[in-house]
Formats: C-alpha cells, structure tokens, sequence
C-alpha cells in the first residue's frame, strides 16, 4: 500500500510539473506573440490604413458579434469595395474577415448617410478633405466612362438618374429630373435621351510635402452624351476654378484626353495660335509667369502669363502613338523612309524571340488601350535590333519617340530635369 500510495504521489508530482510547465509555454508562447503583435503595431503609422485595419480587428475579436464597432475609415473602404465587387463578392470576402468588414446592411446605411447627387460640385467636401491634408493646390481631370443606358429613381433625392444632364454655361444642371406626376416622367422619357456616358470629375491634391501622396476625390458626376462644344467646356474649368479659388484653394490645371473639343478648349484658354484672346489674364494677379528668354521666340509660341497649365494622361499619349503605327489607314514617312509594321512583323519572325520579347498579339490594334504592348515593341532591346538594319530608320526614330513618352510621362523614378530633357526632344522630333 505504501508503494502505491508512493507511486501515485509521484505521478501527481509529474503531472503538477507537466502542467507548469505547459502553462509556462503557452503564457510564453502568448506573450511572445503578443510582444510580436506590438512591434508589428509599433511599425505602422496611426494615419495608415493598415494600422486601422489590425486596430480595427484586434478590438471586435474579443467582442460579442452584435457589438462590433467600424471605425470611419473601415466604413468608407467597406462601402467602396462593395460598389466595385457587387454582394456577392462583399459577403465571400467578409466571410474571411469577419472581424474586419461590417454587413451589407452596415454598409447600405453608411451609404445612404452620405449619398452622392449627380450633377452636384462637391467643393465643400474637397475643401474639407484638402484641409485635413493642409493642402491648397489642386489638379483637375475629368473623364467619360461609357455605361449602359437605363433610368433609375434615387429616392433620397426624389430625383430621376440616366437621362443627359442639361448643360447650361457649360456646368450641368442638379436635380433636373424631379417629376412632380407620372405624365411629365413619361414625357421628359420620351423627350430626353438616355446617357450613354458618365462624365466624372477628379481632385488631386498637390502636397508641397513628398512624405506622402493624397488620394484623388470625386467632386462630381453626371450623366451625358458628350454632345458639348469646346466653349461649354471653357467655361465650366473657369467656374471651377472660380469655386474653388473662392474657398482659398489654387486649381493648377486641368488633364483630360485627346478629345478635340477638349483639346480646343486647352488652345483656347492658353492663347495659343489664336487672334484674339479668348482669356484677358494681362492685368489678373493669378496666372502663372514664366519669362521666356528672348533667343526661344523663334520655337517657342507659349505665352508667358498663363491661368491654368493643361495635361494628357499619359497612358492616353503612348496608345494613341502606338495606335496610330499599327493603323491600316495611316501612313508614315520621315524624309525617304517609311514607319511600318511590318518591321516589327519580320522582326518577330526573324528574330529569337528571347532577343525582343515580342508577340504578334502585341500588334493586335484591337486593343486600343494595351500599354503593355507600347513598352514592349519600344523596349531598347527592341531598339537595339531595329537600328541594326537601315531600311528601318524611320521606325526606329518612332518607337524612339514611343520610349522617351514613356519615361517622361509614366516612370515615377525619372528625375525632374530628365523628363523636360525627354519631353523637348518628342516635340523637336515631332516639328521635324
């Protein structure tokens, strides 16, 4: 009985230390993960999304699923990520991050606490958001997206959506389809078309400090069939620019595409090749002044005082230099010798393909949008192999063009004065 009772106490002595010592790893293993958790926090930045979204996760874990709290900034990313993915997408994401991501009904209150009106300038908000950035200088850009053509009834605004927006003095008009019986809804229907188009509205800050970049937001948004003359377009970038400067913020420019009314309106307000001038700015105190040495007025047209400064995005400029190369319907010719396609076509098949990494889908002129296919057939090994044969000068000196576009306008980690240097050789080249 002894030895029993002996060896049963020694089995209790082990069982005590084996039990010590799991609770020793497990509060070890814990505090080491919890230690891990706050250098991990101690990393990130308070003002960093990324930060919010661990916070915002660490707090709902250890609390009951009918009181998880969302910060604003979670909400916001929720409610934009559910107008891009759909339901359904939202809800398999969510179903991963449950302690991240709020539900749709969560999100559809948010939203409709902050509902956006079409044809509405939001200056107020943008002033409000660029405060919170101590930023007073802004760049403008505005867009056409194409969508599908249906009218809907937004019952926060009692306000009928899909039908063009009217233009007056170039600025759209807010809250025009409001129908007070359903006979003026059935003719404003049979009367107004339908918009085919979306025209949107951007402001990018410009921070004076490079510590971080400011997100784009959207001033505004309306339908349209982009049935505007250049004029209309005039006058609604000054009324922007009235509004804003109005509320102490600077608008630097405009960028758009390569539409010509959009490109006229550009001409138009820059006094450029024009007889008389379209915007007196000579006794304003707001334009730019930029004084141009006397020895540029033989290639240099600009005027030298300037309201606003004009951009293409440049995405837009290198597609349409390569859509006009892979044209059927163009050619080109820089002195005897011609720009073609097919260079580029006995390159592919004359050549290993390790040398250029080229494809003939990359000179498909369907895909009118594919910058892939600009760096590709502009790449310098490309530029290598073309300069080698001399029938293919002017194709060379083209897809030149092509790479220094490129550079200039897409390639974040070209210096400054590079991208002058590049810029003035396309235009020299181009006057050529």
């Amino acid at each position: 009985n002894t030895k029993s009772n002996d060896s049963s106490q020694s089995k209790k002595r082990k069982i005590n230390e084996n039990d010590k010592q799991i609770r020793f790893y497990s509060s070890t293993k814990h505090n080491k993960k919890k230690s891990e958790q706050e250098i991990m926090y101690d990393k990130l930045q308070k003002s960093d999304i990324l930060f919010t979204f661990l916070n915002t996760i660490d707090l709902n874990r250890h609390r009951p699923p009918n009181n998880y709290r969302y910060p604003n900034s979670v909400l916001r990313f929720a409610t934009c990520f559910f107008i891009l993915a759909g339901v359904y997408v939202y809800e398999y994401v969510r179903i991963n991050l449950k302690f991240l991501f709020p539900s749709v009904f969560t999100v559809k209150k948010f939203y409709t606490q902050n509902p956006y009106s079409e044809a509405r300038f939001r200056f107020d908000e943008c002033v409000k958001n660029l405060n919170l950035y101590q930023c007073q200088y802004i760049f403008m850009s505005e867009d056409c997206s194409a969508i599908i053509p249906r009218v809907e009834y937004d019952s926060t605004f009692n306000v009928f959506n899909g039908l063009v927006t009217p233009i007056l003095n170039g600025v759209p008009t807010e809250n025009f389809a409001q129908f007070n019986s359903f006979d003026d809804l059935k003719q404003a229907i049979e009367i107004t078309p339908r918009s085919n188009l979306v025209n949107v509205h951007l402001v990018q800050p410009i921070s004076t400090s490079y510590q971080y970049t400011s997100a784009a937001t959207v001033l505004s948004a309306y339908g349209t069939d982009n049935k505007i003359n250049s004029i209309d377009v005039l006058k609604r970038w000054l009324y922007i620019y009235q509004q804003f400067y109005a509320r102490n913020v600077r608008v630097l420019g405009y960028a758009t595409d390569g539409d010509p009314k959009y490109l006229r309106a550009m001409r138009l307000a820059s006094n450029f090749f024009v007889k008389t001038q379209t915007l007196d700015i000579l006794n304003d105190k707001l334009p730019f002044t930029v004084k141009i040495p006397s020895t540029w007025s033989i290639w240099y047209f600009l005027g030298q005082s300037q309201l606003f400064i004009f951009l293409q995005d440049g995405t837009h400029v290198c597609t349409k230099i390569r859509n006009r190369l892979l044209s059927k319907h163009v050619q080109l010719k820089m002195g005897s010798y011609k720009v073609s396609i097919k260079h580029l076509y006995d390159l592919i098949k004359n050549t290993n393909k390790i040398d250029h990494n080229l494809s003939k889908s990359d000179l498909n002129i369907r895909d009118k949008q594919n910058f892939t296919s600009c760096q590709r057939i502009s790449s310098d090994s490309v530029l290598n192999l073309l300069m080698i044969n001399d029938q293919w000068k002017a194709t060379y000196n083209y897809m030149l063009i092509l790479n220094l576009l490129i550079m200039t306008y897409t390639q974040s980690k070209i210096s400054l004065l590079n991208r002058i240097f590049y810029a003035w050789i396309v235009v020299f080249y181009v006057r050529l």
